[in-house]
């Protein structure tokens, strides 16, 4: 984190919020809470626009409409035994379309 503060690149400041969630979650496992509270409260703090505007795509098989939700903390498309923490999406759409044929279920890719 030290040297990622210290360049000044809008892509680099987007992690930023991420990046400090998980040392807030790491600390918390240890059982810092002190320490975990100022990571949570750091990655709150920033307020720094996407570095990619998209095109975004996620690959799938299901039946989404248009302003369907997605969460995480569903079962993996690839691994039963992992529950996921991220949603992820690609700028490519090859990327997501080896995703979809690869995704579990019966819905349409």
């Amino acid at each position: 984190m030290q040297f990622a503060l210290k360049i000044n690149d809008d892509t680099v400041k987007s992690a930023f919020p991420s990046l400090y969630l998980k040392i807030a979650e790491c600390y918390e496992e240890l059982c810092d809470l002190d320490k975990a509270k100022k990571n949570y409260e750091l990655s709150n703090s920033y307020n720094v626009p996407p570095s990619d505007k998209g095109l975004f795509y996620h690959g799938t098989k299901a039946d989404l409409q248009v302003g369907d939700l997605l969460t995480a903390k569903e079962d993996s498309n690839y691994r039963p035994d992992l529950k996921m923490n991220h949603i992820y999406f690609t700028s490519l759409i090859n990327g997501s379309g080896i995703a979809a044929a690869l995704a579990k279920g019966d819905g349409r890719e």
